[in-house]
């Protein structure tokens, strides 16, 4: 029975201050590893999502300058063929003058 009785005592021994202090830095230290490793997942996060707003921004304003662009082209391209327009017009207006002028000339 003194064996049984020894085995339960040492069960129950407390560690020693040095052993008490080594284990509670231990679990310090643990903690502080886990807090690290939260907080880094957590600017994982938040910087992921700061880079899907700024690309979503880009994307934006990227979307905006080619709406625009593609306007001004329109509008270009409308204003020279109109241009383009008038002068054929003129020109076929003109068609024969030439000929008229250079009968003109042998009239007289």
């Amino acid at each position: 029975m003194g064996k049984k009785q020894d085995m339960n005592n040492r069960m129950f021994l407390r560690p020693s201050p040095n052993e008490e202090i080594k284990l509670l830095e231990d679990e310090k230290q643990k903690l502080r590893k886990l807090r690290l490793q939260q907080v880094r997942q957590q600017e994982k996060v938040l910087a992921s999502r700061a880079r899907k707003k700024f690309k979503e921004k880009e994307k934006k304003e990227i979307d905006i300058l080619e709406n625009e662009l593609k306007k001004k082209w329109q509008e270009d391209i409308t204003e020279k063929r109109s241009m383009l327009e008038n002068e054929y017009y003129e020109n076929v207006a003109h068609v024969g003058e030439g000929h008229q002028a250079a009968l003109m000339v042998r009239i007289i």
